[in-house]
């Protein structure tokens, strides 16, 4: 079940990985990419979307399970229908740079000295030889997996490092791999929250809302 609530604070953020401020709209993911981050993380890009104000990801992790990081990229990409823009700061390495290169094209951010990292899946496996061959073919199916969403964000340059020893680079560089789209060296001027009318306000948020709520000025007094 995942872990959610309106608010997740630096304390609670410090063991889950992931701290949350609704509020402000922004996930904070400053752990390794696990089932616990995965899951809350998820759970907090559903629960804010409402597909009109957007939602920012900040990132500081050293990566984690290709399975889990594909897994927030597909709820990024296909759940969520809100703009998401992406910054990356500290280290953004392994499966971690997916999630960056996956923000809303003009929305994804690194900070000057952040260091990036992408390298070859490891499998990890360990056995019989038969679950070896298998756990093998699967951890090759995972890469292709992960290389075909990483190209889809970015680059072939980009996609093809996953088939590679550990490959570090800047800021600047991963402007030109497609994965960033630009280096935050003033603070980012976020899109201010849009007007709504009462139309669009009502559909918005349906029948949460009493219809009362939006009755026009003297409309429904008594005479």
């Amino acid at each position: 079940m995942p872990y959610l609530k309106n608010n997740i604070g630096p304390a609670e953020g410090a063991w889950l990985g992931v701290s949350v401020d609704t509020n402000k709209r922004i996930i904070y993911l400053t752990s390794e990419i696990n089932d616990v981050t995965t899951d809350t993380l998820i759970g907090s890009l559903l629960l804010m979307d409402d597909k009109t104000n957007p939602i920012t990801l900040v990132i500081n992790s050293e990566g984690g399970a290709v399975y889990n990081a594909l897994a927030i990229y597909d709820a990024m990409k296909h759940l969520c229908g809100t703009v998401i823009r992406t910054v990356g700061i500290g280290k953004v390495m392994s499966a971690a740079t997916l999630l960056l290169a996956a923000g809303d094209p003009g929305h994804r951010y690194v900070t000057p000295n952040c260091r990036l990292m992408l390298h070859m899946i490891s499998s990890g496996s360990h056995g019989a030889l038969e679950d070896l061959e298998k756990d093998m073919g699967e951890t090759k199916r995972l890469s292709k997996a992960f290389q075909k969403a990483l190209r889809k964000c970015s680059s072939d340059e980009a996609a093809e490092m996953v088939n590679l020893r550990d490959n570090y680079f800047s800021p600047q560089q991963a402007i030109k791999l497609g994965i960033v789209d630009d280096v935050a060296t003033k603070p980012i001027v976020w899109t201010p929250y849009p007007t709504l009318n009462k139309e669009e306000l009502k559909e918005l948020v349906g029948t949460m809302i009493n219809e009362e709520f939006f009755l026009d000025d003297g409309e429904g007094e008594e005479d």
